[in-house]
């Protein structure tokens, strides 16, 4: 089996319970493609793994501060570091 494929079942198995649908409904493939990865009989793609680890991996979060704008040219974490902290401030 591709290491892709086996990388696709641990996702499943840790992140989503083992549950096709689960992981259908948060990444918005099919339940029959997710299928035919852990079956081996697809292969997915580098942006397909790379989407399903941002999903898992990258952390969903609130507006903290509406209208704060982002300066593309400073540090990301930094800047919402600020932004949480005028939205704890207006709290």
């Amino acid at each position: 089996m591709n290491q892709r494929c086996v990388v696709v079942q641990y996702l499943l198995e840790q992140h989503f319970d083992n549950d096709i649908g689960k992981m259908a409904k948060t990444s918005g493939y099919l339940p029959k493609a997710i299928k035919e990865w852990i079956d081996g009989l697809v292969i997915p793609n580098h942006t397909t793994i790379s989407l399903l680890q941002g999903l898992i991996f990258t952390p969903e979060f609130s507006v903290v501060e509406e209208f704060y704008e982002i300066d593309s040219s400073k540090q990301i974490l930094t800047q919402l570091k600020e932004m949480q902290q005028k939205g704890s401030e207006r709290n």
